[in-house]
């Protein structure tokens, strides 16, 4: 009961949705970026758009504490093909910690992955810092 009550605070404290939209990154095909929630990363070729929405799911285990299962958490991206404001299509990716999917891929090309969701779950501490997804869009 504690480790559920931990959790939901926990997650509620990490949320963010209402925060003022970020600038927007510009990353390099296959090189790492970070993004907070509601940031976007605006790529000029090939022409996407990804944006990190939400996590709408945190279960990992806390870090400090010992746990039979990791647990999983997911970033919800909303990932727009084409130009910024353009009329191509828009998708929504669910992409997993621990779990699967880890990528989605991108138009014909393209795959994104998740590589990182920070921070990591304390229940010692619960942190008040915003979600950060660390992405990769890599060309197969």
């Amino acid at each position: 009961m504690h480790r559920m009550l931990a959790a939901v605070l926990i997650a509620a404290s990490c949320a963010d949705g209402d925060l003022p939209l970020s600038a927007a990154v510009r990353p390099h095909l296959d090189a790492p970026f970070t993004l907070r929630i509601g940031q976007s990363a605006v790529f000029d070729e090939p022409a996407i758009v990804i944006t990190f929405d939400t996590v709408p799911h945190e279960s990992r285990c806390p870090r400090d504490v010992v746990c039979v299962w990791a647990g999983d958490a997911v970033a919800r991206l909303t990932l727009h093909v084409g130009p910024p404001g353009g009329d191509g299509p828009d998708m929504t990716a669910n992409l997993h910690v621990n779990g699967e999917p880890r990528s989605t891929p991108v138009g014909a090309y393209y795959e994104l992955r998740l590589l990182a969701l920070d921070p990591e779950p304390l229940v010692s501490r619960p942190s008040m810092e915003p979600y950060r997804a660390t992405l990769v869009l890599r060309s197969p």
